[in-house]
């Protein structure tokens, strides 16, 4: 959960973050982004994640979620990607990244995570954002996509008997075809 503090949080901007030399000077994708402030960290949790609602990936379905990351600066933590299935206690870590990962103009495009593991349930993801201590730790991330995709049907077999397909139609791209 975020802290109340907002210097302790997630928020959303559009401009450079307010500390010089870290996180990135504008939204890779459309106008907003979301960054994680780490000025003024005294005194307070050096953590804050940015949560999902519950989302049902219907079973037998395949899904992934892609976002931008930036992470620029001389005191970045650790940001990941997290999952839970339960209450909001045992979260279990998809993704992570330690320490500055680019300069201040470059985001990293489409970073892919498979979550194709929750087909059949409910699940929650988060992203945690951990501070290492300094200014110079603004993480931010954008365009967060979940893509959830059904299965192909395999159509129906047609049989080759030496002169005619069964049925009298050959096979098609999602159809199986077997030679007697």
């Amino acid at each position: 959960s975020n802290p109340i503090d907002d210097d302790r949080s997630w928020m959303r901007d559009r401009s450079p973050t307010a500390s010089p030399n870290t996180g990135p000077n504008s939204a890779n994708q459309g106008t907003f982004f979301a960054y994680l402030e780490a000025s003024n960290i005294t005194g307070g949790p050096d953590d804050a994640a940015i949560a999902s609602p519950c989302l049902e990936i219907p079973a037998g379905n395949t899904a992934e979620i892609t976002f931008d990351y930036h992470m620029f600066g001389a005191n970045i933590g650790t940001l990941a990607l997290q999952a839970n299935e339960n209450d909001g206690s045992g979260w279990i870590t998809l993704w992570s990244r330690t320490g500055a990962q680019n300069d201040a103009n470059t985001w990293f495009n489409n970073e892919a995570v498979d979550i194709s593991a929750y087909a059949g349930s409910t699940v929650k993801l988060r992203f945690l954002g951990s501070r290492s201590g300094g200014f110079a730790g603004d993480m931010a991330i954008d365009d967060i996509n979940i893509t959830v995709t059904p299965p192909v049907c395999a159509g129906i077999a047609r049989i080759w008997n030496g002169s005619n397909w069964t049925g009298g139609v050959a096979p098609g791209a999602t159809n199986t075809a077997t030679i007697n």
